[in-house]
């Protein structure tokens, strides 16, 4: 996939129905006619076998890597050599994946039901987000972001920017608003 020059799409999560990976495979349909997108999907669960055959029903299995579980290792090498991670959780309280895009730099687009990215991300600006279950919406940002190296740069950039400005300094100074609101810092 690398040295095909594809640009490829990174999904990780636990392969359970609110991670929306099925919402995920049905907007990639959408886009079959863009010829240069692969999606590595990486996790197990009990939706495993019914994405894999949902992948072939929607034909696309040749576009989609059923990876199964990844140690730390082989994660982080996905991480950095995908061009775009996507949350499409139906809900999620914070979606790990969101953060470590956003801190290498990578296009992230998620739902605003994944807490991490209603918390990080603006729409537009450091990513993208929308409504869970819009898989129309979903599908448009993945051609856009497929289709455009400029967006998903500018996008990818920004994201890393802030990530750089969630530091310890930056925390400690929310706990101590939270701990005595009254108190002026």
């Amino acid at each position: 996939d690398l040295s095909a020059g594809r640009v490829i799409l990174l999904f990780s999560g636990r392969l359970i129905p609110r991670k929306g990976l099925k919402e995920l495979l049905q907007a990639l349909s959408d886009i079959d006619d863009v010829a240069s997108w692969v999606v590595w999907i990486e996790g197990d669960g009990p939706l495993a076998a019914e994405c894999v055959r949902e992948s072939e029903r929607l034909g696309i299995a040749s576009r989609c890597r059923f990876l199964g579980f990844c140690q730390m290792k082989l994660h982080s090498w996905l991480m950095r050599n995908a061009e775009v991670v996507v949350v499409p959780s139906l809900k999620d309280s914070w979606g790990i994946a969101v953060d470590e895009g956003m801190q290498l730099g990578k296009c992230v687009i998620s739902t605003t039901s994944t807490g991490s990215a209603y918390e990080r991300i603006q729409h537009g600006e450091n990513g993208l987000l929308y409504q869970a279950s819009d898989v129309s919406v979903l599908q448009g940002f993945l051609r856009n972001v497929v289709e455009d190296n400029g967006l998903r740069s500018r996008l990818g950039k920004s994201a890393a920017q802030t990530s750089a400005s969630y530091g310890p300094e930056r925390n400690v100074a929310l706990i101590k608003k939270l701990a005595m609101p009254d108190k002026h810092w």
